[in-house]
């Protein structure tokens, strides 16, 4: 029993430090006081637009996006068909600043191509 001590003063040291977790708790958290008035603020979701088709557009719809001008929608207007909207820039139709500002909302439609005719029918 020379080492009673030893283990007694271990024992007590193991309870203590296993006690020692229980006091460290976190206290239940109580919910929070509702506030006296709550402002609800009016969460719109965006509008979805519909992209304006620079191919089939008109002058007037052209105008309606932002930056462009009357002799910039009467040039788009001329250099149609586009194949794709980047040939706004590719031809210098616009600018790619202006580009920039208007790619997300608009669009290059095709016109579909009527089906081959097979000889004999």
């Amino acid at each position: 029993m020379k080492n009673a001590p030893l283990t007694t003063a271990l024992m007590a040291l193991a309870l203590i430090l296993g006690a020692a977790p229980s006091f460290a708790q976190d206290k239940p958290k109580t919910a929070p006081a509702p506030a006296a008035k709550s402002v609800k603020k009016a969460t719109t979701a965006p509008k979805p637009f519909k992209p304006v088709d620079i191919n089939g557009a008109s002058k007037a719809e052209l105008m309606k996006l932002s930056g462009i001008s009357d002799a910039q929608a009467d040039k788009i207007v001329a250099g149609r068909p586009y194949r794709s909207k980047a040939d706004l820039v590719t031809r210098k139709i616009i600018s790619e600043g202006l580009y920039g500002q208007i790619q997300r909302r608009i669009i290059a439609l095709q016109k579909p191509e009527p089906p081959a005719k097979i000889p004999g029918k």
